[in-house]
């Protein structure tokens, strides 16, 4: 409010005057977890998409492997292998992130997770970064979902590549270690045993104590305009501590920084073994399979991969044609692998229709999205293959499933 005095001159200016700095933080805040939601959203409407392109992809060259001659066609093929499954795994991270989603965890060894980083880091990172890398192979197995794994070793590389612009030595390391309770009281909700340690260190800019207390808040980050989100170490801890695990982080301004991740190691577990290349594609003896999905590309991998392990294959473009396909060869049909989401009548619909024709019947179920899984599970599904997969992956549980009474 302006006073003035009786010749009309100001005299003064009074109001009340208010600090909104901490309200347009959360207002920006706000406006980040609607951005992130909306990715969460448009990740879903993508994934089925986005499998469905990748999955002929993944199968193709796995059947090129298979016949090729040479080394370096077979090498090439592996890495285009390697690709269409890490853009699959890529879909699955932001689905995990953005909605919340539980991945799968099984037996695994870090080690190959470890290794696999490595690799990723000498084919995209500058050429002034060295790379380091000490993982023994005799690391006690753990209890996790691999996808979420590489996603904390992603984070940790990447915010460790953005420490050193300049170039630098990176350092990936895993070891065995024991935590006694005196150390384990010290962490978030940490239990004393045997644990599997993953280390990520830098010899980048460093951080001060100051940064270092809210380095794991969401959005909180030192980096500029458009280069971080301050969300990659908070998915990192909540990661980490839903596993059962906790973080160290070492750091001072000028020395770098190191983070090391402990997951509590999994003894009565047996940790899967990758597949090796030259493994012979499990064959069957000459049954009929009804391969149902909407995407031409899909369907014909799959009847290509089915044909080649000498079985028969009928196919059919969605749910009500399935049926009709079974009808014509209801004799025959022993199994029926079908998509989850497709025009006319959805995969659980068709999986409903045929039970009641035939209560004997085998079913696969093809699905990218978890929220897909419950509809068949209902039904008494429980070999749902995630898509994309390996001609590996499903002529294995093809065998599997015609090897159960």
């Amino acid at each position: 409010e302006l006073i003035v005095d009786e010749a009309v001159e100001r005299v003064r200016i009074v109001g009340v005057a208010e600090d909104i700095t901490s309200r347009k933080e959360l207002e920006a805040r706000f406006l980040r977890a609607q951005r992130l939601e909306a990715v969460g959203t448009l990740a879903g409407g993508m994934a089925h998409d986005l499998n469905n392109i990748l999955a002929p992809v993944l199968m193709a060259a796995g059947l090129l492997k298979e016949g090729a001659t040479s080394e370096h066609d077979r090498n090439l093929l592996a890495m285009i292998e390697k690709s269409a499954q890490r853009g699959a795994d890529i879909i699955r991270q932001l689905l995990t992130f953005s909605r919340g989603i539980e991945g799968e965890r099984r037996p695994i060894q870090l080690k190959h997770l470890a290794r696999e980083m490595g690799h990723i880091v000498r084919e995209t990172f500058p050429r002034e970064i060295t790379l380091v890398e000490e993982v023994p192979t005799e690391l006690w197995p753990v209890v996790a979902d691999p996808t979420q794994v590489h996603q904390i070793m992603v984070n940790l590389c990447v915010n460790a590549r953005d420490a050193m612009p300049e170039g630098g030595t990176l350092e990936i390391t895993a070891r065995n270690a024991l935590v006694d309770a005196a150390r384990a009281a010290a962490q978030h909700g940490a239990r004393a045993g045997r644990y599997v340690v993953l280390t990520v260190a830098d010899s980048g800019t460093g951080m001060p104590p100051e940064v270092i207390e809210h380095i794991f808040e969401p959005f909180f980050t030192t980096k500029g305009v458009g280069k971080g989100t301050g969300l990659g170490l908070s998915t990192v801890q909540g990661i980490v501590r839903s596993h059962g695990g906790f973080l160290d982080v070492i750091s001072e301004p000028g020395k770098g920084s190191k983070f090391e991740v402990y997951f509590p190691a999994a003894f009565e577990a047996t940790a899967e073994h990758e597949a090796e290349p030259s493994e012979p594609l499990p064959s069957g003896d000459g049954q009929t399979i009804l391969v149902v999905d909407d995407e031409e590309p899909v369907r014909e991998a799959i009847k290509q991969v089915l044909q080649k392990a000498n079985y028969q294959v009928a196919t059919a473009t969605n749910g009500r044609e399935g049926v009709v396909a079974f009808l014509r060869q209801r004799s025959s049909v022993k199994m029926v692998i079908t998509d989850a989401m497709m025009p006319e009548m959805g995969g659980a619909a068709l999986v409903r229709a045929l039970q009641i024709l035939d209560g004997k019947l085998k079913f696969i179920a093809l699905s990218g999205l978890d929220s897909e899984h419950a509809d068949f599970r209902a039904l008494g599904v429980t070999a749902i293959v995630a898509k994309p997969c390996s001609l590996h992956a499903l002529l294995a549980e093809v065998q599997r499933l015609f090897a159960t009474p």
